[in-house]
């Protein structure tokens, strides 16, 4: 019962993370729904993403810095979820 739990709130924050790396790819206005909804995130989502940025440096490419803290993040939050039985990348061992 505890375990179900925690798998599912891993998956809503995995869902999170997922919606805010989105959400950068489009231009969002201070004072829209959007732009609340990605405050939101990034107050939910920060906490765990910035130990993430200060370890790794950021993939370069010319004048394009990419953030990959993101994408580790959600590899590590969905074998956490696979090992703990839910439909994480190992598909719940």
């Amino acid at each position: 019962m505890l375990d179900r739990i925690l798998v599912d709130l891993l998956e809503v924050y995995f869902v999170a993370i997922f919606v805010r790396i989105i959400l950068t790819w489009f231009p969002v206005r201070p004072g829209t729904l959007v732009y609340r909804v990605e405050t939101i995130l990034a107050k939910i989502t920060d906490p765990v993403l910035t130990p993430v940025r200060k370890l790794m440096p950021k993939f370069s490419a010319g004048s394009v810095a990419l953030d990959l803290s993101p994408i580790v993040v959600l590899l590590v939050l969905g074998l956490v979820i696979g090992l703990l039985g839910g439909k994480g990348f190992l598909g719940g061992l």
